[in-house]
């Protein structure tokens, strides 16, 4: 019988506040709570997750031109 993934803790990539990232921490059973939110338009793969309020400012931050 599989377990299933529990949350971790994790230290977000801009602000280094502690945040529980993964199944369990979002509205839908077994889904993270950045699945709530939309998705950023650029990711940069070398960085790790941003807790709520980071990511929040982020999306509500207006787009760089290019």
């Amino acid at each position: 019988m599989t377990r299933p993934a529990a949350p971790r803790p994790k230290t977000c990539a801009a602000c280094r506040t502690p945040f529980a990232c993964g199944p369990g921490t979002g509205a839908m059973p077994g889904a993270c709570w950045c699945q709530d939110m939309p998705r950023l338009p650029v990711i940069d793969p070398a960085q790790d997750c941003f807790c709520p309020a980071c990511l929040a400012a982020r999306l509500a931050a207006p787009a760089d031109p290019a």
